[in-house]
């Protein structure tokens, strides 16, 4: 299953959880079922992650000290609104107004000051969605009363806790930073994949007794997204492209290299081992 296909199931899911509900309860927003949170330090170009997300996903936009941040806002603005994505501004409503975003995150100090109602569902920006960072229980307690949609618990410890509710089969990695492999690898469960998209510059440390006794399978990628592929083999389905395509032997090799080499190959040569 594909991340795309994976944040749809996810999402398919949560809107039967609302259905059940009883007609008494509180109803708040969905929460998009991939989030993206961006970093100065962990992300600090973060327009080709914003683009790899599927439609229907969220970016909660963090860079607070970036000296640019106006105009990086303003970037992955323009690609949220081209690509489906929900784009929330963290701790700045007016860059928030500004960029058209579809939200606001609060930080856990500032949610105390700025009471989420003024800005919700019942306040003058009735269509964002409102989300609050919290860092202990009685925060999380306080977010609800203050009228947010949705509350992220933060933890020094992010890959015992992922572990302590039950482990990640995968993990997609966007942060261009070796401090996040520690807790991907505490975090993902026996046989489990970690696709690293980023580009790390410093060493990652990698136990090889790890991997041989837990199973789990390391690969990279540096074409695109999960959304992109599948935007190409719709447009494949709808308009079937042509390919020049050479079949030749495997004697003939050699000869298809030395021809692709000087420029003479036009499309692509297959090896066809049917041929004798």
């Amino acid at each position: 299953m594909t991340l795309a296909e994976q944040a749809i199931h996810l999402k398919r899911l949560h809107r039967r959880s609302r259905r059940g509900r009883k007609s008494g309860q509180r109803r708040r927003r969905d929460l998009p079922p991939l989030i993206l949170m961006t970093d100065e330090v962990r992300l600090a170009n973060p327009e080709a992650a914003v683009g790899a997300l599927p439609r229907g996903s969220a970016v909660i936009f963090r860079h607070y000290r970036a000296d640019d941040r106006r105009a990086i806002a303003t970037r992955l603005a323009g690609i949220c609104r081209r690509r489906g994505l929900k784009l929330l501004i963290a701790g700045d409503v007016r860059l928030a107004i500004e960029v058209g975003a579809q939200g606001l995150h609060l930080p856990e100090y500032l949610a105390r000051r700025l009471a989420c109602h003024r800005w919700g569902r019942r306040g003058s920006r009735p269509g964002w969605l409102i989300t609050v960072a919290a860092h202990s229980l009685p925060a999380l307690q306080r977010a609800r009363r203050l009228g947010a949609d949705h509350a992220f618990l933060a933890d020094d410890d992010p890959g015992g806790r992922l572990r302590r509710l039950g482990g990640a089969d995968a993990c997609l990695n966007f942060a261009p930073s070796a401090a996040v492999w520690a807790p991907i690898t505490e975090a993902i469960n026996p046989r489990g994949w970690i696709i690293s998209v980023a580009m790390v510059a410093e060493p990652v440390s990698l136990s090889l007794e790890w991997l041989t006794f837990n199973g789990v399978r390391i690969t990279g990628t540096a074409v695109g997204g999960r959304q992109e592929l599948q935007d190409v083999l719709a447009l494949a389905a709808r308009h079937p492209l042509q390919v020049d395509i050479e079949a030749v032997s495997l004697d003939q090799a050699d000869v298809a290299l030395d021809r692709l080499a000087a420029g003479r190959v036009a499309g692509r040569s297959v090896i066809d081992f049917s041929r004798a």
